[in-house]
């Protein structure tokens, strides 16, 4: 492929090696790695949360809703803390 093509690609400047190419393109991809992993874990804890926020709606709205609530909370944020 064209130097010129893959510093587009990348938005670099088509002045730079090949090397420094290589080199921004592969800091590049690590961002985008990073970025994953970070959405992954965003995309666990909200999942987390949501469940949570249903038993605990769940809880309120039947018998002996407090006591029930409490409980949950106790297990639940208990265990996310560990």
């Amino acid at each position: 492929m064209d130097k010129n093509i893959i510093a587009r690609i990348i938005n670099e400047t088509a002045n730079k090696s090949e090397e420094d190419l290589l080199r921004s393109l592969e800091k590049k991809i690590k961002a985008a790695d990073s970025a994953g992993d970070f959405k992954a874990q965003a995309d666990y804890w909200k999942e987390q949360y949501q469940n949570l926020r249903k038993q605990c709606i769940r809880a309120l709205n039947g018998k002996n809703g407090l006591k029930r609530l409490s409980k949950i909370l106790e297990e639940d944020v208990y265990t996310l803390t560990i």
